[in-house]
Formats: structure tokens, C-alpha cells, sequence
């Protein structure tokens, strides 16, 4: 019985870190897109 408690446990840890790293690779594509748009706004306004 504790090893199917302990098989959910790693499952919802696991999942957890997937969910989050997923998350930074998200916000980090944004992150970059934000810059380039920046820059792209920069140059029009020369």
C-alpha cells in the first residue's frame, strides 16, 4: 500500500517539475519576443 502512495507522490513531483520547466522555457520565449519587439520599435522610432 506505501508503495502506491509513494508511486502517486513521484508522479505529482514529477509532473510538478515537468509543469515548471515547461513554465521557463514559456516565459523565457516571451521574454526574448519582448526584446525583439522592443527593438523593432526602436528602430521605427528613428
Amino acid at each position: 500500500m506505501l508503495g502506491y502512495l509513494f508511486s502517486a507522490a513521484a508522479v505529482v513531483w514529477i509532473g510538478t517539475f515537468v509543469y515548471v520547466v515547461i513554465l521557463l522555457q514559456r516565459q523565457r520565449r516571451l521574454r526574448l519576443e519582448l526584446e525583439d519587439v522592443k527593438r523593432m520599435l526602436d528602430e521605427i522610432k528613428e
